[in-house]
Order: C-alpha cells, then structure tokens, then sequence
C-alpha cells in the first residue's frame, strides 16, 4: 500500500474525491463509486449521531450496483427487513466507539445506552453492555474524584468516588476516607 497523502486520513481524502465527483457517474456502470459514497456518508451520519440518516444512507448503498448483504450470502433477497438488518450492523460498531468515547468522560448513562444500542443492532456482539459500562467508567471517575480531592474539591471527590464505588462495588475504596487522604497530601 502507498499513501499518496500528507497529514489526511484515507476517509478525509475518500470524502474529498467523492464531493469532488458529485453526481457525475458515467463511468461508473457498476456502481462502485456511488456506493462508495452511500457509505461514507452513512458512516458521517452516524459519527454525526444521526443513526435513523445513516441507516438509510446504507440500505441505499447496499442496493446500489451490484446489491449484496453484510454477512448473507450473495444469491438472497434483497428484502426491507434484511437490508435494514445490515445497516443496522454497519453502524453498530460505530455505536461502541461512541460508548466508549462517552465511559472515558465517565458518563455511565450515555455509554450504556450506546452499548445496548450496538447489540440490538448486532445481536453478534459478545460484549455484555452493563458490565462494560461499567469496566471503562468507574476507573475514570476514580481517576476524576483523585484530581477532584488534589485540587480541595472533598465533597466532589466523594461523589466521584461513591459513583466508582456503586459501579464497581468491590472496588477497594472508602469515598470519604480517600478524599480525605489525597486532600491531606496536599496540604502538607
């Protein structure tokens, strides 16, 4: 593989020479561009959070050209509610990115939300949504309650720790007991 540019990733560039082609497909009888197109702007979509956009703008791209499923075989039916299917699974992947984006600003909620919302799309998944939930999110807000306690905010600590510690409930931390402790460290 050669990379041909400097300081853009391949899906800037891809993006590029899309927008660049617009909707002149002549030469593309069997559709390749124009799906490629329908995908990059369905993963957009979905980066973007707007996963209804993106579901469409995959189904589009799967019946573009030459029509074939994510994990079917070639010869099926094109059906809705397959088609749907694996859209559905394209943007599921881009679902555990967003949750685990969300777990390491230590936002329990949103990052379970995303998980479960991945493995509806892709029952395939192997990842348990609440248990990673909370595998990602209770070391961030350990980590946000250590700097909350060194910067004299206790009662913020406490909370951070108490979220760590009803996440993950044999963390071995004592909410008020740690605050206090790293509070004492820095005013020596």
């Amino acid at each position: 593989t050669v990379r041909l540019w400097k300081h853009v990733g391949w899906r800037d560039w891809l993006r590029t020479c899309l927008r660049r082609l617009g909707n002149n497909w002549t030469e593309d009888k069997d559709g390749t561009a124009a799906r490629a197109r329908l995908f990059e702007e369905g993963y957009t979509f979905a980066e973007e959070n707007e996963i209804e956009e993106a579901i469409v703008r995959f189904q589009q791209a799967l019946q573009c050209g030459k029509p074939t499923l994510i994990s079917e075989t070639p010869d099926e039916q094109l059906t809705p509610e397959k088609l749907e299917a694996s859209a559905q699974r394209l943007v599921a992947p881009i679902l555990l990115e967003q949750g685990q984006r969300l777990a390491r600003f230590g936002n329990f909620d949103g990052a379970l939300a995303k998980f479960e919302k991945a493995k509806q799309f892709n029952s395939d998944l192997t990842i348990d949504p609440v248990a990673e939930a909370k595998r990602l999110t209770a070391p961030i807000l350990k980590m946000q309650g250590t700097i909350a306690a060194l910067q004299g905010k206790i009662e913020e600590a406490i909370a951070k720790f108490t979220q760590a510690k009803q996440l993950v409930p044999d963390l071995d931390l004592d909410p008020e007991a740690e605050a206090q402790r790293l509070d004492m460290l820095m005013n020596r």
